[in-house]
Parts: C-alpha cells; structure tokens; sequence
C-alpha cells in the first residue's frame, strides 16, 4: 500500500527513540521510484543517523505496473556491510541480469 512507505518511516523513527544503537533493516520494493524517492527524504528528515541504502533492479525504473527493483534500508549497519555490498552487487548483478539492464546502488545516504 502506498501509505506503508510513510507508516514505516514513522514506525522506524519510534522504534530508534527506544533503541538508537539497535540496527534496523527494512526491506523495499521498488514499483514506483517517486514513493521511494519521499521515503528516503523522509528518512533523512527525522535526524537518525548512519543510514545505508542497498538497491539492485533487474529493469529500468518504468511507469507501468510491476516491481523494477528491490532494496534494503540499514540503519547502524555493520562497519563492513558497505564494503561487502560494493564488492558483492555487480557480481550478482551480472548474474541475475545479463541482459546489464537495472542498476545497483550502495549509498550512504545520512552518514555516522
């Protein structure tokens, strides 16, 4: 639904006002990229530091119907996981998608 998108923002917000050394991890499908696009800016409005964002999309972003890409949100992820996942996603990618369409992405997207 797309008011799950603002719900888990709100719910990851209070979540990190109990536990702020706890790491969260949300999984996101990518079917339209502005919803996507208002989470993140969302997610740096509320100040939670040291989040990393993990995508890899096996098709171009489109306006029709259908999942182009999926990712993870990580908050307070491991010192290592960024290295790992820019190492790892082109590899993966070149094999889940041989055709190169899609993209990946390792972003830190509001530092420690």
């Amino acid at each position: 639904m797309k008011s799950d998108y603002q719900a888990v923002v709100k719910g990851i917000q209070e979540g990190h006002k109990r536990f702020g050394t706890g790491v969260f991890a949300l999984w996101y499908p990518v079917v339209l990229r502005q919803q996507i696009k208002h989470m993140l800016r969302d997610l740096e409005a509320t100040g939670i530091r040291n989040i990393l964002q993990i995508e890899l999309a096996a098709r171009h972003d489109s306006d029709q119907r259908g999942m182009t890409a999926s990712g993870m949100i990580v908050i307070n992820p491991s010192w290592k996981l960024a290295a790992q996942m820019n190492e790892l996603l082109p590899w993966l990618h070149k094999k889940l998608v041989p055709a190169g369409t899609g993209h990946f992405v390792v972003n830190q997207i509001v530092p420690e």
